[in-house]
């Protein structure tokens, strides 16, 4: 539920925004102040984001203290890849106001990536961060929340099928139970 609301506000705040280096501060300004609810929208959407990291961290310390890892290691990987997009999106969406905070944060975030030959100016359309860095993290931001939702459904749809005691069709002796 988190996840779509997400999306939905994402979608929302995203019909007003302008990505930019001289644009994207003051087009978070109008969604703010000229966007009838923009405001509402806009502290749903960052509110929410932090809510869905705590479920997501409530939910591995629950499968750490059942053990649900223990019999199908391959579901810890797929909610591990799920995990890492939400960060991605995160951050990304961190960047995108363009204040000051924003700018350093996105600085010193993907010049961890500077150990790669090649990868900073290819991820941020230059050797520092410019309008084609925005441009291109709101459009990453708008398009990782489709493979969050995507991986989400298959993690849920496996764990359900191989290794939990929902009835879905499929029987096998290594149950780990939903509700203990």
């Amino acid at each position: 539920i988190l996840i779509c609301i997400q999306i939905l506000t994402g979608i929302l705040l995203g019909i007003h925004y302008t990505p930019g280096i001289y644009s994207a501060y003051y087009s978070i300004i109008y969604i703010q102040r000229e966007v009838y609810y923009g405001s509402v929208y806009r502290y749903i959407h960052s509110s929410v984001a932090t809510s869905v990291f705590y479920i997501v961290m409530v939910h591995v310390c629950r499968g750490v203290l059942y053990g649900s890892y223990i019999y199908v290691s391959t579901v810890l990987w797929i909610g591990v890849a799920v995990y890492i997009i939400l960060m991605s999106v995160a951050f990304m969406g961190y960047v995108l106001p363009w204040g000051q905070m924003s700018y350093w944060g996105a600085t010193v975030i993907t010049n961890l990536l500077s150990y790669i030959p090649c990868m900073v100016p290819w991820i941020l359309g230059g050797f520092y961060i410019s309008s084609p860095t925005i441009s291109r993290y709101y459009i990453i931001h708008s398009i990782l929340p489709v493979y969050v939702l995507v991986f989400l459904v298959f993690h849920v749809l496996y764990i359900h099928r191989i290794s939990t005691t929902s009835n879905t069709g499929y029987t096998s002796n290594s149950r780990v139970h939903f509700h203990p």
